[in-house]
């Protein structure tokens, strides 16, 4: 009863509002219905300042954040379909090129560890491209080959390693765990031997202290997916795919709002030089 009283009261005030859907009507906060109602298309025109690009398969989906210079996060595209499905990753990237994405600039992209997400970026970017595997995917695809009894301390090698400032180190140090492995488990040894190096391209860069922690993993778009399964969950039958999409691209707007500037965004330019000159230094060797 009281919560049937909160609600009129919240209607009342206008801080709720009734979004129908064929059948199916749903309370949504106001910011929320605004963003359905008056949303022709699901996804808005990309920022031009891009530089650091965040990609990951969630909910039947791949999901693409932008973080511009100064450090803020941007939702920049969302696709359905099967998150190991390679022409859906490439039809998500020329969507988001066909909306003002520029394929020749220089990006960082931080990716969840998908080989269908990696393909494409390689195809639209280039074998050249940087990208930063992410490093707690890469630990958990580790652990999930091994004992229990061994998980704990071959984490922690990793999570030393990752820790390391220097990247040769940091390299060597995983080298030495994989021939470790080899002798222990050789699946867990051929997991973290896959893309060993892309789990180190901040290292590469010469990124430090915050920024490289923010960036050595895809948790700053992961950490908006709660708020869109909150929004989501309120929905009850889902009429088609159309309509799936339209709120799943609502919610990530909704949570939007609510970004605050990532830590370490005063390192950013630093980070934005060093991907010039990588640019540069391509050049002069294909001269």
């Amino acid at each position: 009863m009281k919560n049937n009283r909160r609600i009129m009261q919240r209607k009342a005030t206008g801080k709720i509002r009734e979004v129908s859907e064929g059948k199916v009507t749903v309370e949504v906060p106001l910011p929320l219905a605004s963003v359905l109602m008056g949303m022709p298309q699901v996804i808005r025109e990309l920022a031009q300042d891009m530089g650091i690009l965040l990609m990951t398969a969630v909910m039947e989906s791949e999901c693409a954040l932008g973080l511009d210079k100064d450090g803020r996060k941007h939702i920049m595209g969302l696709r359905e379909g099967a998150t190991e499905n390679k022409e859906v990753c490439i039809g998500l990237l020329e969507d988001m090129a066909r909306r003002g994405l520029s394929v020749s600039k220089d990006y960082l992209f931080v990716l969840d560890g998908s080989k269908a997400l990696r393909s494409a970026v390689t195809r639209m970017f280039g074998s050249t491209v940087a990208v930063q595997r992410c490093q707690q995917h890469k630990r958990r695809n580790v652990r999930e080959y091994l004992p229990p009894e061994h998980q704990e301390a071959i984490d922690a090698r990793i999570r030393a390693a990752y820790g390391m400032l220097d990247y040769e180190q940091a390299k060597h140090s995983l080298e030495l765990t994989v021939k470790y492995l080899e002798r222990l488990n050789p699946s867990a040894a051929a997991s973290l031997r896959e893309g060993l190096e892309e789990t180190l391209t901040v290292h590469r860069l010469g990124i430090t202290g915050l920024l490289r922690k923010t960036l050595c993993t895809t948790n700053p778009i992961e950490s908006c997916f709660s708020m869109t399964r909150a929004i989501t969950g309120r929905v009850k039958w889902w009429r088609n795919g159309e309509m799936v999409h339209r709120w799943a691209v609502a919610a990530l707007l909704r949570a939007e709002m609510k970004f605050r500037r990532i830590k370490g965004y005063r390192e950013i330019p630093k980070l934005m030089g060093a991907l010039g000159q990588k640019s540069v230094d391509r050049k002069e060797v294909a001269a």
